[in-house]
């Protein structure tokens, strides 16, 4: 039986007055995920029809979350007796909230800056209660309702005095798990004669084999042949230098990138490597300190209890299967590499900063791509105050993918 695949709808914008786009036979949000694909990532499907509610609240629309953590805005994760009001009410229903040590204050002149930044989500564990002698499910959810309802008007198990009130919780979310749309089509598997199992439809093969299908088997691409073309012309650094004062930054927040030679990134024994030949002016980079931070952060909410938790440990598109048994690439593999291949063609110019936060299969965990764009805007704001230290990240050393961005 063919594996199940991501069903998506695109949900219209809105405009500015809430009105949609006038098409009243859509319904919004997504249909399905793989079941395989929620277990590997700690995540639940949220059914509208059982989900728990809350009066006064709007009725539940369908989402997917992961189920052992909560978004909570860093300011409030310092005030202990908020806190403490949270567990309070959790324990009714069996749960904890886990808080991770703080980071350090962002290193940014402006004032005002840093503490917006302060204030922005973290990604807080949610455990099963320490006192607690009966089993508890642990289901982020139930637990954003559950403080919901203690802090409204008719809630009653609000503590006495609580420092909680409507406002806090209405800053507290959860982590929702995005999904990005997989590079697919004819000839993978689809229509016209897909290159699994032969022409028609299987043909009577039994399985793949290195020859059968360009999703399977080794390789840095996901095409049967290479592209036999130049690169898009390229200025020197001293041409943008007078034109821009140095080159223009993209950062692509995908799947990281892979080895190409449009891209300036060689595969080397072990992993890859950055600018090859370029003297310190390739087209890519990437910010091993962003990186780090997106790492600890996923290591923090692992250690609290917070699996399965897949951790992002590298900038670079590893591994390109999830099942080494089937050996299938993922469907998202080769994805940032192709963004940045677009880049390269519509602004040579520029250099890309590949930041990974998607995971080969397309998930993107919300926590991650929160950390992530919380250190972009950092990085900003110090050079718009003239330092421009991180401004471009050109070390040209090869970093393994098993090196944990250290």
């Amino acid at each position: 039986m063919p594996a199940q695949k991501p069903q998506w709808f695109f949900q219209p914008r809105s405009h500015r007055n809430g009105t949609g786009t006038g098409d009243g036979d859509a319904a919004a949000g997504l249909t399905t995920l793989p079941a395989a694909m929620l277990r590997r990532h700690g995540a639940h499907v949220l059914d509208p029809e059982k989900a728990a509610a809350v009066h006064g609240f709007p009725s539940p629309r369908s989402t997917v979350y992961r189920a052992r953590t909560l978004l909570v805005p860093g300011g409030l994760l310092q005030e202990a007796p908020k806190v403490r009001a949270i567990n309070e009410i959790l324990d009714d229903v069996g749960m904890t909230l886990i808080p991770s040590r703080p980071e350090a204050p962002p290193r940014v002149h402006d004032p005002e800056l840093a503490r917006k930044l302060a204030q922005l989500p973290r990604v807080v564990t949610l455990a099963p209660a320490r006192d607690n002698h009966v089993p508890a499910v642990v289901d982020a959810w139930v637990a954003l309702q559950t403080l919901r309802a203690a802090v409204t008007s008719s809630g009653n198990r609000k503590p006495a005095k609580s420092p909680l009130d409507q406002d806090d919780v209405a800053q507290i979310a959860l982590e929702h798990l995005l999904a990005g749309s997989a590079i697919d089509g004819s000839p993978i598997g689809h229509s016209g004669g897909g290159l699994t199992g032969g022409t028609n439809g299987g043909g009577g093969v039994t399985g793949p084999g290195s020859t059968d299908s360009y999703v399977y088997s080794g390789g840095d691409t996901r095409s049967p042949v290479a592209l036999l073309l130049d690169p898009p012309y390229r200025r020197s650094a001293a041409e943008c230098q007078a034109d821009y004062g140095r080159r223009p930054v993209v950062a692509v927040l995908d799947t990281g990138v892979r080895a190409h030679p449009w891209l300036d990134v060689d595969r080397v024994s072990g992993g890859y490597n950055l600018d090859p030949g370029n003297n310190g002016d390739g087209f890519m980079s990437v910010d091993l300190g962003i990186q780090q931070a997106i790492l600890d952060e996923g290591k923090k909410a692992e250690a609290k209890g917070d699996k399965p938790r897949q951790l992002i440990r590298h900038p670079w598109d590893t591994p390109i299967t999830a099942d080494p048994l089937v050996g299938e690439l993922d469907s998202d593999s080769g994805h940032g590499t192709f963004i940045s291949g677009i880049v390269r063609q519509i602004a040579p110019d520029a250099r890309v900063l590949a930041v990974r936060i998607m995971h080969s299969d397309g998930v993107v965990y919300e926590g991650d791509l929160l950390c992530a764009l919380r250190h972009l805007v950092i990085r900003i704001a110090q050079a718009e105050s003239g330092d421009f230290t991180n401004a471009v990240n050109t070390a040209q050393k090869a970093v393994t993918p098993g090196c944990g961005c250290l």
